[in-house]
């Protein structure tokens, strides 16, 4: 007879990690469910085709609104995101690096309309916790892709600014350090492939975001001596393939450009970007406010 799982009691997560591990082994057994107990690979597979399906749901007009109205939804997904390294058994962590794609793809459709102070502080806590993880975490262990996620996820959460405020209250703050690094990283691009430079786009609004919020922050990053470099060569691009439709828009512009004059702590390291930011400044391609941004910066240098 099999158990039915409250989805709202969510420690029916401690109940299948308790009861539907794997079977013990020796050297003598050679039965077909030597590695899985069968009880095991039903729930797994009933945990991600549900997952799945409301994974997909999350990609239809609309459904975002409605997934952000059931508070025990948003609690499971983040209580998923939870489950890391350390608690990935062996018999475990195939299911649990598809359910845990399933959950950051899901928060990924969703979170654009997500405003955080509609939620408990533990549900807060819990979510920003387990994204600055994911976002930062230095395993290898197929992390490329939740990496990509869940900065995606936090992205789209820092388009409200009082969910930045969240973000940076959640410790340890090593963290966020470790998230500017990475955002810098991403904006140093080579090829013109979409998908790179989306993540670049990205980590403008997350990079913007956070230095906005927090302008102590620059003092993380003053010391990088490409990053303004960078943050004028996504400029210049703009400028260069206009012609070739080259896909942005003006706000990721004007938050490129944001993003330069809250580094005019760091005046030095502008000085010799001069020429670069008056050629910009000069060009009839950008929008009025890039160039009063672009023109405030000059004079600075």
């Amino acid at each position: 007879m099999f158990q039915v799982l409250d989805l709202q009691n969510l420690d029916d997560l401690s109940y299948i990690q308790t009861h539907f591990d794997p079977l013990p082994t020796d050297d003598n057994s050679s039965t077909l469910f030597t590695r899985y107990s069968f009880g095991y690979q039903q729930i797994s597979s009933r945990c991600i085709c549900v997952s799945s399906i409301l994974r997909n749901l999350s990609f239809l007009p609309g459904n975002d609104l409605e997934f952000i109205q059931h508070k025990t939804f948003i609690y499971l997904l983040a209580r998923l995101l939870s489950l890391r390294h350390d608690c990935s058994h062996y018999s475990w962590s195939e299911f649990l690096i598809i359910l845990r794609e399933n959950t950051l793809v899901t928060l990924a459709n969703i979170s654009g309309v997500f405003i955080l102070d509609q939620f408990d502080s533990d549900l807060i806590n819990l979510l920003t916790d387990s994204l600055l993880y994911w976002s930062t975490c230095n395993s290898n262990e197929y992390q490329i892709s939740s990496q990509r996620l869940s900065i995606e996820i936090l992205t789209k959460l820092s388009i409200h600014e009082m969910n930045i405020d969240f973000i940076l209250a959640t410790p340890p703050f090593s963290r966020i350090r470790s998230l500017l690094n990475i955002l810098i990283e991403w904006l140093n691009v080579d090829t013109m492939n979409n998908h790179i430079l989306t993540q670049r786009e990205f980590a403008i609004v997350l990079l913007n975001a956070l230095i906005q919020c927090n302008s102590n922050l620059i003092h993380s990053i003053e010391h990088i001596p490409y990053l303004i470099s960078l943050l004028l060569k996504f400029l210049e691009d703009y400028v260069i393939k206009t012609n070739e439709k080259l896909f942005t828009t003006d706000d990721m512009l004007i938050r490129t450009g944001n993003c330069l004059l809250l580094m005019m702590n760091c005046r030095k390291n502008v000085k010799k970007y001069e020429d670069r930011i008056l050629n910009l400044s000069i060009s009839n391609v950008i929008h009025p406010d890039l160039r009063r941004i672009l023109l405030d910066i000059l004079h600075y240098c």
